[in-house]
């Protein structure tokens, strides 16, 4: 009986899961910092070494995950040099988009990247929300 009534309450509220409403934090903020400083590692060793900074165009967070999607870019502003990164052969065939995304999870009171991409030409994280169990209302809407 324990169990179906474990059961029971655990099903009703696994929809909460995806209904959380996701803010942006606000830049210079601790939490966006936090985020970025995270994510810039994985993706600056893939650009061998070339200091990467964001230009963000969607950053939506909840208690315990992030979506980050937007533009990497040298310190300088420019872009980045991708002939010299993990990226080479799909920039030179030019099925590359100068574009990043994320989605990091909050554990242990700080975030982690759970999946990213750069450079992607289509939509990686259309499937994330079920994928990952995160937030629908994290991601960007898609179409009309």
């Amino acid at each position: 009986m324990r169990r179906i009534a474990l059961a029971l309450a655990l099903s009703t509220l696994a929809p909460f899961t995806f209904a959380q409403t996701a803010t942006t934090p606000k830049i210079g903020s601790p939490v966006r910092k936090a985020i970025l400083d995270v994510l810039r590692v994985p993706i600056q060793k893939s650009m061998h070494g070339q200091k990467v900074v964001f230009v963000i165009t969607h950053l939506n967070t909840t208690n315990e995950w992030a979506f980050v999607f937007g533009a990497p870019k040298a310190a300088n502003g420019k872009s980045l040099d991708f002939r010299k990164s993990d990226y080479k052969e799909q920039f030179d065939s030019g099925a590359f988009d100068e574009n990043f995304g994320a989605l990091l999870r909050k554990e242990g009171g700080k975030w982690t990247v759970v999946t990213w991409f750069l450079g992607a030409t289509d939509v990686p994280w259309v499937d994330w929300a079920e994928k990952y169990k995160a937030p629908k209302s994290m991601f960007p809407k898609m179409g009309n």
